[in-house]
């Protein structure tokens, strides 16, 4: 009988499936009724640094302390504690309640104060901990390379602050791919997620205002994270997770055949709901019958790039035969 059963970050899931951070993380009812449908592990929606610190200057600009440092000391840190208060909350009530692994989140500013954060996470029980991390590379005064230190001293930090795994969900902002990912594996942490989708602007030109892009991906979109998980999943020495774009088992199945360790669905469970894991899992199961694999483990990583007989095919970009006919 074909068994899901794998590792990730040195936790045992009872499936590659991990239910991403997403608005069906954010209570401890969707969290158990994930559980139910069989996610592996569950990353529980991610707490902003941004919404912290806006929620903690409302607070102080509208009791209007008469600009008294103590006063505005206080209700500053109020409303941060209140905040992160009500994410430890739903941490406590994840591991009273699920049996599958519960990997916290945390989403915040290259200068934060959540290194401390971080901790309160791991005294609470989090089995592991992902780093959704984003420097925008916006300011044209700041090149590659300082904005790739910047990553790699955050890194290095928070594996020296927390003794649970760590993961960092990366964007796909760097020129170097393949050399910052190199460097990023050998700062301690435990695995990648590969890749993170942020929200684009959009403009309504009937309303001539600025608006969101679709916030969901589209199953087109895990080609990216197919190509790099392949090229990658051999040369650094961290688990990697695939996300974004995957909307089918057939591109679970792939992802897991380019090397990656377990697969982070997000739009596919809020666009079809949580059943969407029981049918995954069905066709996954199917396919390994047909093919002769008993666990996930015999064919993850089997088409990743040194496994090929023509490497090269996963680093061309080109389509020369549409091209030129070669």
């Amino acid at each position: 009988m074909s068994q899901l059963a794998c590792s990730y970050l040195g936790l045992k899931l009872n499936s590659p499936l991990i239910a991403a951070s997403s608005p069906l993380t954010a209570d401890i009812g969707h969290l158990k009724e994930l559980e139910r449908a069989g996610v592996g592990a569950v990353v529980l929606k991610s707490v902003f640094e941004e919404q912290i610190e806006a929620e903690a200057d409302s607070s102080v600009a509208n009791l209007n302390t008469g600009g008294f440092a103590d006063a505005d000391s206080y209700f500053s840190g109020y409303a941060r504690n209140r905040i992160i208060d009500e994410y430890l909350t739903l941490l406590e009530s994840a591991k009273k309640e699920l049996t599958v692994p519960v990997i916290a989140s945390l989403n915040c500013l290259r200068n934060g104060e959540w290194f401390d954060y971080a901790r309160r996470l791991e005294n609470l029980g989090a089995d592991a901990l992902e780093l959704n991390l984003f420097v925008m590379p916006a300011d044209a005064k700041e090149s590659s390379s300082e904005i790739e230190t910047e990553y790699l001293r955050i890194l290095s930090r928070i594996t020296r602050t927390v003794s649970i795994p760590v993961s960092v969900k990366l964007g796909t902002y760097f020129t170097g791919m393949a050399h910052f990912l190199k460097k990023a594996s050998e700062t301690g942490i435990k695995g990648m997620v590969l890749f993170n989708r942020y929200y684009n602007i959009d403009f309504d030109i009937d309303q001539m205002r600025l608006i969101s892009a679709d916030a969901l991906s589209s199953p087109n979109e895990y080609l990216q994270s197919l190509r790099w998980i392949a090229l990658m999943s051999k040369e650094i020495n961290v688990d990697l997770s695939a996300t974004t774009g995957v909307h089918s088992a057939e591109t679970a199945i792939k992802m897991i055949l380019a090397g990656a360790r377990s697969v982070q669905l997000c739009s596919a469970l809020l666009k079809n709901g949580t059943h969407t894991v029981s049918g995954f899992h069905d066709e996954m199961k199917a396919w390994m019958k047909e093919k002769g694999f008993h666990s996930v483990s015999e064919f993850c990583g089997m088409m990743a790039q040194e496994s090929s007989s023509d490497p090269k095919q996963y680093e061309r970009h080109q389509y020369l035969k549409f091209l030129s006919g070669v």
